[in-house]
């Protein structure tokens, strides 16, 4: 842990609330003097160093802020030096210097947004617009995928505002109070409506899944939810259609995933259908055939009473990688 403080902007990176913290109390001094109480709680927050050999470390920012109307997360210098580190500040990063001459790097990307860009692609959309409820504000144009049709179809009834879509207000009302920007649900929706520019056919099993749409190599970051081990009919499949995707991405870009873990089928209706039972290290084999560098990697198991018998899943995935570059 080094207390070094700072300012998040992520409610999620925080992993404790100093809830003696009166935010009523607190006030930030401005570079032009002014004084204001914008931050809305203190605790401790994960961020990433890394060692003098290249290894990365996710450590905890003691006493940070929680402010999520700044546009980007904050290093505190003052604090750092004040007790007892130093910063050494080059052109491409900088150095935490500790007491005892350790250093460290300060991925400052993950301070300050690094998952951005100007295409956003979601992979296997199906009907469901929940898993780009944040991802999409930090993109210029947004692009939703799928194979099928009517699945496309449900999608642009939503993005028309059409007699007969789903109701996805209470999604919008969630992830507004879990961002914590104060703002009405409505203001994002109508964001998203705006900033999604089509919607068009996918196939991850052909080298160029988008087709003609969207060349290899041209998108900033790509998100797909419970989609690549679903459709595939093998595991060789499967790590084809990983491959596929990831040719999407410009050298460098981000690729966040989610899945399933060890589920061999699903229903759909009274339909059976089969799903490739992957474990958490068959997907960390696949991304790494794939040419993509695992940034973060989270698994969770699935409690008892979430096991409903519609499927068999024991556990969900979540992968933060990137492309390599060519």
């Amino acid at each position: 842990m080094v207390d070094i403080g700072g300012i998040i902007t992520d409610m999620n990176r925080f992993k404790i609330f100093d809830y003696s913290f009166k935010l009523e109390k607190h006030y930030m001094r401005l570079a032009d003097g002014k004084r204001t109480n914008v931050a809305l709680k203190r605790g401790d927050a994960k961020v990433y160093l890394m060692g003098s050999k290249g290894k990365q470390a996710r450590t905890t920012l003691q006493n940070a802020l929680y402010i999520p109307t700044y546009p980007q997360d904050i290093f505190s210098v003052e604090t750092a030096t004040r007790n007892g580190r130093s910063v050494e500040f080059r052109q491409d990063n900088s150095d935490l210097v500790h007491k005892n001459g350790t250093k460290q790097a300060l991925l400052l990307e993950h301070l300050q947004g690094e998952i951005k860009g100007k295409i956003l692609v979601d992979i296997g959309s199906g009907p469901t617009i929940y898993q780009l409820l944040s991802a999409f504000e930090h993109f210029k144009e947004v692009i939703m995928t799928d194979y099928l049709e009517v699945n496309r179809e449900e999608l642009q009834k939503w993005l028309k505002n059409e007699p007969g879509k789903f109701d996805w207000s209470p999604y919008f009302e969630h992830v507004c109070k879990l961002e914590g920007k104060g703002e009405p649900w409505q203001n994002k929706e109508k964001r998203l409506r705006e900033r999604v520019a089509r919607v068009i056919p996918v196939d991850v099993h052909q080298p160029c899944p988008l087709g003609q749409e969207l060349s290899n190599g041209s998108v900033d970051c790509l998100v797909s939810s419970f989609c690549l081990e679903a459709c595939s009919p093998h595991l060789e499949a499967f790590q084809k259609a990983l491959e596929h995707v990831v040719g999407l991405l410009k050298p460098h870009g981000h690729f966040l995933w989610i899945g399933a873990l060890e589920e061999s089928y699903y229903l759909a209706g009274e339909a059976r259908l089969t799903v490739v039972p992957v474990t958490e290290e068959m997907v960390r084999k696949a991304l790494g055939m794939a040419k993509c560098i695992i940034r973060e990697f989270r698994t969770y198991s699935m409690s008892p009473s979430m096991k409903v018998g519609v499927d068999d899943v024991s556990g969900i995935f979540f992968v933060w990688a990137q492309k390599e570059a060519c």
